[in-house]
């Protein structure tokens, strides 16, 4: 027996967490999307022109938490608590055993009521939506595609949007993207790496004072690193606070 392929959690379980510049732009361009169709309840006679998103950039560029904001900030601004995240890590629904990655699909569009709004953020989407014909998909991949492509297709944006995150466009299918706008998330600028950083560094209780001078130093390591990330700033902040001593 499988444990659920996905994670549920209320819009006022998700903590906040401070976006940059260029993702506060793109978590403004999801909620208003958003609210568009779940504040008025809006219909559209027929297959809805609109289903969700695919958001597209390199690791670690802040593409989940951008969404999870967004989940948050709509429960807060329809002011109820009947706003839910669904998470699927893509990678746990695909498997080799015939209709097994099927079944654990429509159970995720399955969970849905007319009376919640809901995200769906299908994390990893190329590990599920591999592109037909590719040399790396299988024959399997036919049939979950087949499958996801039916449900979107169902899929009303009154009260459920499908966003799907990748690093691997290069992967996806083709009908997948004729079906969900394509959003791009850059590699973060170094200022916003660096503001980051300090946030880290604040939530740690790290003094001001001692927090411009790691800055100061974690400038240079990043200007040093190619094309760095979210990830190598968190990485840098961890051996600063080691080797300072400020854990």
């Amino acid at each position: 027996m499988h444990s659920a392929p996905y994670v549920r959690t209320g819009s006022w379980e998700i903590e906040e967490v401070n976006l940059t510049k260029s993702q506060e732009e793109i978590c403004l361009k999801l909620v208003s999307t958003a609210l568009f169709f779940f504040k008025h309840k809006r219909h559209i006679k027929g297959p809805s022109p609109f289903r969700g998103f695919i958001l597209e950039g390199p690791p670690a560029t802040g593409k989940t938490e951008i969404v999870r904001q967004c989940v948050r900030r709509i429960g807060s601004m329809l002011g109820t608590s009947k706003v839910f995240l669904i998470f699927v890590d893509s990678g746990s629904v695909a498997a080799p055993k015939w209709g097994e990655a099927e079944a654990r699909l429509k159970q995720i569009f399955a969970t849905l009521n007319p009376n919640e709004w809901v995200i769906i953020i299908f994390d990893d989407i190329d590990c599920l939506m591999m592109r037909r014909g590719g040399e790396i998909s299988k024959e399997w991949h036919y049939s979950i595609d087949s499958v996801m492509f039916h449900e979107l297709d169902r899929l009303k944006p009154s009260n459920a949007i499908v966003i799907g995150t990748t690093n691997r466009s290069d992967l996806i299918d083709d009908a997948l993207r004729s079906r969900l706008y394509k959003i791009d998330v850059p590699p973060l600028p170094l200022n916003e790496l660096l503001e980051i950083g300090k946030h880290m560094l604040s939530d740690m209780g790290v003094d001001e004072r001692k927090i411009d001078e790691i800055i100061h130093s974690l400038e240079k390591k990043i200007k040093a690193t190619d094309n760095p990330t979210i990830r190598d700033i968190q990485h840098h902040i961890v051996e600063e606070s080691i080797s300072r001593g400020l854990t």
